[in-house]
């Protein structure tokens, strides 16, 4: 996979280090992790900050309670949303894009021989952990923000963006990078919460306190119209509680 500058989208060369041959930005590889992050700001320090701090418990299946909890009893396991992850990306996908996807905790089971995927996340601890527990071939852990990605137009035959859409400040900036970096008729899965019936998240304390700490809860007609408007179709969802799996794909050329 070649990567391009997320700022210029111009191909970058090196191997050690990636050197824009058109703005002169330069992009250090750290543990064998590309380090695309570009962002100074306070507010992405005190995120990463955090993140890098969750990443200690995230594999932890303790971790997978807390979804539970803001979101109702139904929500999948990680095993079984996997496995309903599996169903939407094809087989015969070469190459997978993991938006956000922290460690990799989604994301790992598509990774083989056939198959690459790219985990991209701003949190360094979620990406040293991701290749801690990653045993799978042809997984590739990249730095970088989910609204500007180091990738060519149409480099990937699928998408996951899983435990992070209630993150993104602007997901509407993030969806229409996605839509530029899939291929034409690619599918797209989100795993995240929205407005819904089940646990914290359907009661007005439980939203406002979800915005206190940083989550944005959507509702799933918001969601929705967000995913068309970046460009996609076919959209389905499969609904637990307030937690939602949407499925879509970049609509085709005509």
């Amino acid at each position: 996979m070649e990567f391009v500058c997320p700022k210029c989208k111009v191909p970058l060369g090196g191997k050690d280090k990636f050197v824009c041959s058109k703005c002169a930005s330069v992009y250090p590889v750290k543990e064998k992790i590309p380090d695309f992050l570009d962002s100074k700001s306070w507010t992405t320090a005190i995120h990463t900050f955090l993140f890098d701090t969750l990443s200690l418990i995230y594999e932890n299946n303790l971790y997978e309670y807390n979804f539970k909890l803001w979101c109702g009893m139904s929500v999948p396991k990680r095993d079984v949303l996997r496995k309903m992850i599996r169903k939407e990306i094809s087989q015969d996908a070469r190459n997978i894009i993991d938006i956000a996807g922290g460690s990799g905790t989604l994301s790992r089971h598509l990774a083989s021989d056939a198959s690459d995927v790219y985990c991209i996340d701003y949190s360094m601890g979620m990406l040293r952990s991701g290749q801690k527990h990653s045993k799978a071939p042809n997984m590739h852990f990249i730095r970088s923000m989910a609204e500007t990605l180091p990738f060519a137009k149409q480099s990937f035959d699928g998408a996951i963006i899983g435990y992070s859409f209630y993150l993104f400040k602007k997901p509407e900036i993030v969806l229409r990078e996605v839509s530029r970096v899939l291929k034409p008729g690619a599918p797209l899965a989100i795993a995240t919460f929205f407005k819904g019936d089940g646990g914290y998240l359907k009661y007005r304390l439980g939203i406002w306190h979800a915005k206190r700490k940083g989550i944005n809860v959507y509702t799933l007609a918001q969601t929705r119209a967000m995913v068309s408007k970046a460009g996609f179709d076919e959209i389905d969802t499969d609904i637990y509680g307030s937690f939602v799996l949407l499925s879509a794909r970049k609509k085709k050329d005509k």
